[in-house]
């Protein structure tokens, strides 16, 4: 967040990434996270390499493999708890 001259904050910076996460972490993840939450993922960083379907140009993007992905709390309003069923 960057400072703004009337007391309020913008959003500057940051970036996008693709980010693929598996198993009983994406399950949290689904249930948890919204899109446009900030998150810090930790994980193996690969690049990936296609050809257009449609130009058949040469495409090249980054995609982390998370490890674990938690909120940035300096984010959020309100957290809920709920029992857990065993």
């Amino acid at each position: 967040p960057t400072p703004q001259k009337d007391g309020n904050y913008e959003d500057k910076g940051g970036f996008w990434m693709p980010v693929t996460i598996w198993r009983h972490r994406a399950e949290s993840a689904c249930r948890t996270l919204r899109k446009g939450m900030r998150v810090w993922v930790e994980g193996q960083l690969s690049q990936e390499t296609w050809e257009d379907s449609e130009s058949g140009e040469t495409r090249t993007t980054m995609r982390v493999t998370a490890d674990s992905i938690s909120l940035d709390l300096g984010r959020v309003e309100q957290v809920t708890l709920m029992r857990r069923n065993r």
